[in-house]
Parts: structure tokens; sequence; C-alpha cells
């Protein structure tokens, strides 16, 4: 962020500096990882939470420092499904988090939720939903909102899996916010 005046740069020379940075290669522009996605306002998350959140890559989270420095990838996210394997977070989504326990219970449809079995760091990601009756794709990025350097704040697996972020991040972004999903019921 030293290349330029920060209040002269515009959002595209900074998200283009921050890419550049991360050395991401894709940025979801429609869920931005910011506490807009969370539906609240930073204290009113220090007020909720007593913590701030930051968005993080589970590869940052799923692996040591050594296996990050060996250049590990976070490969086959959704082989790992095991059952007994969600930890609720700060926000808890009963219907969802039932939704999801059911899946894990059945492997194989869950898998078929991830329209792709792999995930790499910066990339993409692309998963379906059921909505009011219609299935619905939907791209995100890679980042999920942890605690400062730490695990994911929501819901997440036990395991080093990754599978219940990112579907519950999928279900925020259709919802529009994590608090907009959280008073959504899917039953």
């Amino acid at each position: 962020f030293r290349q330029f005046n920060l209040e002269d740069a515009s959002l595209g020379e900074l998200l283009r500096c921050f890419l550049k940075h991360e050395k991401r290669m894709f940025y979801d522009l429609d869920f931005v990882p910011d506490n807009s996605s969370l539906g609240f306002s930073e204290s009113e998350i220090i007020d909720k939470w007593n913590c701030l959140v930051h968005w993080r890559d589970p590869v940052y989270f799923t692996f040591s420092s050594d296996e990050l420095e060996k250049g590990k990838k976070l490969e086959h996210v959704v082989g790992r499904i095991r059952q007994n394997d969600l930890e609720p977070g700060k926000m808890i989504n009963q219907s969802l988090l039932t939704v999801l326990i059911l899946l894990s219970e059945m492997p194989q449809v869950l898998l078929r939720l991830f329209l792709q079995k792999e995930f790499y760091k910066g990339k993409l990601i692309k998963v379906k939903l059921l909505r009011a009756g219609v299935w619905e794709k939907v791209v995100l990025d890679t980042l999920v909102p942890c605690y400062p350097l730490g695990k994911p704040i929501l819901l997440k697996n036990k395991s080093s899996a990754i599978w219940a972020s990112i579907l519950e991040k999928a279900y925020a972004k259709l919802m529009k916010s994590y608090y907009n999903s959280n008073n959504q019921s899917l039953l």
C-alpha cells in the first residue's frame, strides 16, 4: 500500500494493490469481506463478540506454518466430511446447523453442492444451494470471518475441513449478510 497516497487512491487502485499484495486471483466484490457482509458495524461486533473480525484464507488456519512453507495446497476440501464435525460460532443459525448436520451424514449429497472439488488459496469457489425450490449457483472468494490470527468466528468444522464455513458463507451471500442469514429459516 506504500505505492501511492491512500487518500487519493480509487477503490480499483486499492483493490489491485491488495490483490497483488495478497497474491489473490479472485476477490468477490458482491460479498466484500468486511463488516458489511457480517451485517454489523465494527462497534456492534466488539460489543456483541468482544473481538475484532479478520477475514482470512483457510490455508492460514488449516495448515501449520511449516506446511505452508513447503507449499502444501488445500485440496479436496470437501473430501473430509465427518459426522459430529460441526462447531457453532458466535451467531448460530439453528436451521442451517441442522441442515448441515443432516448433510454430513450423507457425504455424497453434500459433495454435489460443491461445483469444484479442489480449493486453492486466492481462487474462487463455486457451490450451489437450493432456495425457494430453485438451485442457485454461488461464486465466492476464499476469505472467511475469523478471530484475529485465528480460526473461523462463525460456523466451523472441528477437523481441518472447511466445507461448513464455505457453505455458511454461500448462504450468507444469498441472504446479503451473515446477520440476515441468521434470521432466515431453511426448514
